[in-house]
């Protein structure tokens, strides 16, 4: 009874003066999935989000259409990572959604396909430098209210994006994230 007593006391005094809280700080979440993001952008780049936009099955004869079962298959690999909430999903399939009503109204088969010229994640069509640089990034204006965070991201090129965080079940997710110009 002793032993199991004194196991107790060691077990619980160890996890109360344990250095790591609970849940991880938004920053490390961030820098998490940043990390996630560079390891997993190629394979994701792979996935044909708008149908005819790929050179190799370009048909000058067939306007762009934005391709639901490949945009399903990206957000999975999103929400598979961890890091982001349902609510970064669902606001990604409103935004298919809309290019696509765009693509219908303003037929396209030229150029980049409007509404994915640019990086979802990053922001901007140059990034891999702040990608391969994740250790100079700083974080700026963080805005912690019980469940849920604002934190700005200043990365290498001075590159500014914004991120909004839920904590859900002890650990903070991605809601949204957004150029800090915008």
């Amino acid at each position: 009874m002793k032993i199991l007593l004194m196991l107790s006391c060691l077990f619980f005094f160890s996890a109360c003066s344990s250095p790591e809280k609970k849940e991880q700080q938004p920053e490390k979440v961030i820098t998490d999935f940043l990390n996630w993001y560079k390891d997993n952008m190629h394979s994701l780049g792979k996935i044909e989000l708008v149908n005819n936009s790929n050179n190799a099955t370009y048909d000058s004869t067939k306007f762009y259409a934005v391709n639901f079962d490949s945009t399903e298959k990206y957000l999975t690999a999103f929400k598979n990572s961890g890091f982001v909430s349902d609510k970064y999903i669902d606001q990604w399939r409103q935004y298919f959604k809309r290019c696509d009503d765009q693509f219908k109204k303003n037929p396209q088969n030229d150029g980049p396909a409007t509404g994915f010229e640019f990086d979802f994640v990053m922001w901007s069509q140059d990034y891999e430098d702040d990608l391969n640089n994740l250790a100079k990034i700083n974080f700026s204006d963080k805005e912690i209210k019980t469940d849920q965070c604002i934190v700005n991201v200043i990365f290498s090129s001075g590159m500014k994006i914004k991120y909004w965080l839920t904590l859900e079940s002890g650990k903070w997710l991605i809601d949204d994230i957004q150029n800090k110009a915008n």
